[in-house]
């Protein structure tokens, strides 16, 4: 009232009272009241004829009462074949008026950035639940299932992903591990230089003096179990040593096929090479990031593949 009375210069000029704008409320309400899904669903309709790309399908209780309800656009169908490798599972967020269960499913983008790649609500958390929304997902998204997906620590949901989702490897969130177990990882302190590493992907090539800013390399023969088959090394991080005292890392060289690996696991988890693997090949003298630790969904070009739409 404050804004229209500013308006009219002055509440006499205004022409109703506050009153009249509840119960304009009330009566809007009225009109809407259980015809809400009939609503929503007319929504989705519109916005399929807009975009034969956009999915949606839902199921309804005996009372005529929608109980699950998914949905993805275009744009999550497309960003699925790009970055649809690894998702995320959260089912945290509740609507307030419908106490329903709001679940999206994420992926992240070559900048890091989040990407939603599909919507749903869930009356419930039970395993029918997700195993629904599962089967319903995967006949809305291109190619096949995800090679991996994170979730809570959910029973019904862990049972769900074996069920609908067999060959997907099921990993936790991060969080839950770090509160269950109090580690430090290395993925916490590895976000820090996540954009100098970025670059390396982006330009293929290794920034001068890595080694000599980030790690001490040392050969060490002890450890090699033969020495005709396998080199390893030791990386020691200086610029954490004052802080956290002395880390080691152990990098292997199969010399049959050149491949190196850390002991980190950073490349194997994140899909981007280590700090410790780029001061090892820096030291070798190796200039240009090799193909084999440039995964394409990282790259400038990971959307430039050309795709089949509806």
């Amino acid at each position: 009232m404050s804004i229209f009375k500013l308006q009219a210069r002055g509440i006499e000029n205004v022409g109703f009272l506050a009153q009249d704008l509840y119960n304009d409320k009330r009566d809007r309400k009225n009109v809407v009241h259980g015809h809400d899904a009939n609503m929503l669903y007319e929504h989705f309709e519109m916005e399929q004829q807009k975009n034969p790309s956009f999915r949606f399908t839902f199921e309804r209780d005996d009372n005529d009462r929608i109980t699950h309800y998914f949905w993805a656009d275009a744009t999550s169908r497309k960003s699925y074949q790009y970055f649809g490798d690894v998702v995320v599972f959260d089912t945290t967020y509740y609507t307030n008026k419908y106490s329903l269960i709001f679940a999206p499913i994420l992926g992240v983008n070559h900048h890091r950035q989040t990407t939603f790649l599909g919507y749903a609500f869930l009356s419930d958390e039970k395993i029918d639940s997700f195993v629904w929304l599962f089967h319903e997902w995967l006949k809305a998204m291109p190619g096949g299932p995800s090679k991996m997906i994170i979730t809570d620590q959910d029973p019904a949901m862990t049972r769900a992903i074996t069920s609908a989702l067999p060959n997907t490897f099921h990993r936790y969130c991060i969080w839950h591990i770090v509160s269950k177990f109090s580690e430090k990882l290395d993925a916490l302190s590895y976000k820090e230089h996540y954009d100098e590493l970025k670059n390396c992907i982006w330009n293929s090539e290794i920034p001068g003096e890595f080694d000599a800013r980030w790690a001490t390399i040392v050969r060490n023969s002890k450890l090699s179990s033969n020495k005709w088959l396998q080199d390893m090394y030791e990386i020691r991080d200086r610029w954490r040593e004052e802080i956290e005292g002395v880390r080691i890392r152990e990098i292997s060289v199969d010399k049959s096929s050149n491949r190196v690996s850390c002991s980190c696991k950073i490349f194997e988890f994140d899909q981007i090479p280590c700090r410790h693997l780029l001061a090892y090949l820096f030291r070798m003298q190796i200039r240009e990031l090799p193909t084999e630790y440039i995964l394409q969904r990282w790259t400038k070009t990971a959307k430039m593949g050309r795709l089949m739409d509806d």
